[in-house]
């Protein structure tokens, strides 16, 4: 039925949730679907999620690895700690083998009582911690293959070249103008992502 903003009591109910409010990321989510899923973080060299909201119907689950500090992605945040962010979930997602395309907007609510959840208590990460699990030297992915946060940093870049070069033909001109060029500009650039981003 598609997704719909609720009240805390209300959102507590439902089998899925969003963990990360819009201006911030404190939870990384990691969507794996395979049997054994709730452990995957071992044999990937991981410390121990946070949470673990697993179905019982064929094992497959979703990691979420809770911030200590959350990281700000609005205009009031630096761009250094989100490609930081961006860097650490694309590495651990390839650690796991979770889904590349998952883009953590929702999770299975680990407080429904349809998941089977495994909690680890005090596993609260800082970037830093985690980042010492994986190897952030290897080269990123193509940008097709971005995933998560990795193509919103993606997105940005590309969309930022384009529009340095190109605002001084909308000086002085209509707003409106400027605005629809980013807009059209940008959606042709999320075009290119096998799993593109919503408009927002």
């Amino acid at each position: 039925a598609g997704l719909h903003v609720r009240g805390r009591e209300r959102a507590l109910q439902e089998r899925y949730i969003q963990m990360n409010p819009p201006p911030s990321v404190g939870w990384l989510v990691f969507d794996i679907d395979r049997a054994g899923a709730a452990f995957a973080w071992e044999p990937a060299g991981l410390p121990p999620p946070t949470i673990v909201a697993g179905n019982p119907a064929n094992a497959h689950a979703h990691l979420l690895y809770g911030l200590g500090t959350p990281v700000i992605r609005t205009n009031a945040g630096r761009l250094e700690p989100l490609r930081f962010l961006a860097a650490v979930q694309g590495a651990m997602t390839l650690a796991l083998d979770a889904d590349r395309a998952y883009a953590m907007h929702v999770c299975k609510n680990p407080l429904h009582p349809g998941w089977r959840t495994l909690t680890h208590a005090g596993a609260l990460y800082d970037l830093p911690q985690l980042a010492d699990y994986v190897d952030l030297s290897r080269r990123p992915a193509p940008r097709a293959e971005a995933a998560g946060l990795g193509r919103n940093c993606s997105l940005f870049d590309s969309l930022r070249q384009r529009a340095y070069r190109a605002v001084g033909e909308y000086r002085g001109g209509a707003p409106g103008d400027w605005e629809a060029f980013i807009l059209t500009t940008a959606r042709k650039a999320n075009l290119g992502f096998k799993a593109p981003l919503p408009d927002s």
